[in-house]
């Protein structure tokens, strides 16, 4: 069994061959891992949204965008098992413990987990990126934000929807 890394990866969209791959890389060293195998060709975005390239040394992966947070990266990648083999190399290389999927199930929402069934039907860019949000949390801080104003609002009238 592999140790624990302070550093982990998981695959955010589903299993398979598809137009687009979706990977998390969750930790101290997500900044490092983006550092050294990112190289960006526009930082034109919102949100730490950019466009560029996945590096192995002087060789490009893939192009690729990418959403920068302090130690969270999500990386959206080309679909196809060559590239998602080479992601794998690149994160086994960098030291990062790569979540299995029944971790990932443990960990998902029930919002997160319905995003994730219609990631893989996505069939636009708009598309895959709005499932990106609505996966970091999104819809449910906007859920929750719904869920404390009613709650310090006790005399609003709100009938259930139907």
């Amino acid at each position: 069994m592999q140790p624990k890394s302070e550093t982990t990866m998981r695959r955010v969209s589903g299993e398979g061959v598809g137009g687009v791959q979706i990977f998390d890389v969750e930790g101290v060293g997500a900044k490092r891992f983006v550092d050294s195998h990112f190289e960006a060709g526009s930082t034109k975005g919102t949100g730490g949204l950019a466009y560029g390239r996945l590096m192995d040394g002087d060789e490009v992966v893939d192009e690729c965008l990418i959403i920068r947070k302090s130690d969270h990266v999500r990386l959206m990648l080309h679909g196809g098992r060559a590239i998602e083999a080479r992601m794998q190399r690149l994160v086994e290389g960098a030291g990062i413990f790569i979540e299995s999927d029944a971790m990932e199930s443990r960990r998902k929402s029930l919002v997160e987990a319905e995003a994730n069934g219609a990631l893989q039907k996505a069939r636009s860019v708009q598309t895959v990126l709005f499932l990106a949000t609505v996966m970091q949390g999104s819809l449910v801080r906007e859920v929750e934000g719904i869920r404390r104003f009613l709650a310090a609002n006790p005399s609003l009238h709100v009938a259930p929807a139907a």
